[in-house]
């Protein structure tokens, strides 16, 4: 499972893309599936979210969470 994340561009705020925007709450992030690649090119351009990429996550107890710490 992946997951988008990003900071927001006007605040700086860590940022975690839902399916239809982003997010500052993890819990809110969806698996992209094939369309991550797409995704962070296309909000890239629209410059709403920097620094955008995809990181490793898992369910744990119905929450999803990211795998390494340094996104924890």
């Amino acid at each position: 499972m992946k997951i988008l994340t990003g900071n927001d561009l006007k605040s700086g705020a860590v940022v975690w893309c839902d399916g239809s925007g982003w997010s500052l709450h993890v819990e809110d992030a969806v698996d992209p599936g094939e369309e991550a690649d797409a995704i962070l090119a296309r909000e890239s351009a629209a410059q709403r979210v920097n620094a955008a990429y995809a990181v490793d996550a898992e369910l744990a107890d119905g929450v999803v969470r990211p795998r390494h710490i340094k996104e924890r």
